[in-house]
């Protein structure tokens, strides 16, 4: 049985797509060209949750506030091959905007990334509080796309019990099975840290030429 779960732990790593891909050099440049003007405001994107065309200046806060990108970092998110940047605000609560270049077009989307963003694309979360999660962006299209919790660990406080329960994929499972799946993400992971860019001119600019 432990074969058969270390085996399936193993097939879910690969259907998710964990592994980089070699960029493609062509299209990541050219992404990379409409990112940089993206990030210096000199174009719009389109925002996938918002449904509208928007620069990042004009993006604001849960209270109306205006965000400000504070800095940027450059990953393969969805493991297509295309580049993508991940963009942090001043505003912690407000999550990541992930920019995703497609057919000519910049699109974007919010993601509750909180810390420990690796190159493979897998990032830490842990909203709500109680929850420890290990998620990924899985695919991207014009018209949507999946984040997908990959492995979590919740104890809800406010539940009768207060149980610690463990999941991968979405299914319930034992702390050991939970244990030796995190382990082999982790090998993709460990010393795999993207890397943060300041949002400046001159960084933007040597970063996304």
């Amino acid at each position: 049985m432990k074969k058969f779960f270390c085996l399936a732990s193993a097939l879910v790593l690969a259907a998710l797509c964990l592994s980089v891909q070699p960029a493609r050099a062509a299209d990541s440049a050219e992404a990379m060209r409409a990112y940089g003007a993206v990030l210096q405001g000199k174009t719009a994107f389109y925002h996938m949750d918002d449904k509208k065309n928007l620069r990042l200046n004009q993006l604001k806060d849960h209270h109306g506030e205006p965000l400000k990108a504070r800095r940027f970092a450059v990953v393969d998110m969805d493991s297509d091959g295309t580049l993508e940047v991940v963009v942090e605000f001043d505003s912690p609560q407000s999550g990541v905007m992930v920019l995703h270049y497609m057919d000519g077009t910049v699109y974007g989307f919010n993601i509750s990334y909180t810390y420990y963003l690796a190159n493979d694309g897998t990032y830490n979360g842990t909203i709500p509080a109680w929850c420890f999660s290990y998620c990924k962006v899985t695919s991207i299209t014009k018209e949507a796309y999946k984040n997908t919790t990959l492995a979590r660990v919740e104890a809800d406080p406010y539940t009768q019990d207060a149980k610690t329960r463990y999941y991968i994929n979405e299914s319930e499972v034992t702390e050991e099975q939970h244990s030796e799946f995190v382990q082999t993400l982790w090998k993709t992971r460990e010393d795999n840290e993207a890397v943060w860019h300041d949002c400046t001119s001159e960084k933007i600019a040597w970063v996304c030429q």
